[in-house]
């Protein structure tokens, strides 16, 4: 469409051919803000497509919201909690997932338990031998009471 036949209502210098009403505080913020980051705009003659891409980009940050690009979502991923003890700044890194720090500060870390663990020899060590033992003792104290 033509911008000499469009409403006047829907027509602005970043929405050409869009059908988009921009009046108002919020279409001063998004021109002046298209000015900063879009020097071009004014003086060479973008395509309408890259126009609205533009124009939505520029009323997403108005209104506050994120856009589809996944990597902002990954900037916004909590941080590792851990700090080094030489400089004392916090570690950087994203944390995993269920966990308060990095891969490299201990997340998932550690060996499996049990016979899945390769320095497994007889069982005569385990949690579980140590817990019986324990609660015998237990049961002979109380017995010689």
């Amino acid at each position: 469409m033509h911008p000499a036949q469009q409403p006047a209502e829907t027509h602005s210098d970043y929405g050409s051919g869009v059908g988009l009403s921009l009046d108002g505080p919020a279409s001063d913020h998004i021109r002046r803000q298209n000015r900063r980051e879009f020097p071009g705009l004014r003086h060479g003659s973008p395509s309408p497509h890259a126009r609205l891409a533009r124009v939505l980009v520029a009323l997403d940050r108005f209104r506050g919201e994120m856009s589809e690009n996944l990597m902002h979502k990954a900037h916004a991923a909590p941080r590792c909690k851990a700090t080094s003890k030489r400089s004392g700044q916090p570690c950087r890194a994203p944390a995993v997932k269920g966990w308060k720090v990095c891969r490299m500060h201990g997340a998932r870390g550690g060996a499996p338990k049990g016979k899945r663990n390769g320095n497994y020899r007889h069982g005569a060590r385990t949690n579980d031998t140590a817990n019986a033992a324990r609660l015998i003792g237990l049961l002979a104290r109380l017995a010689r009471d």
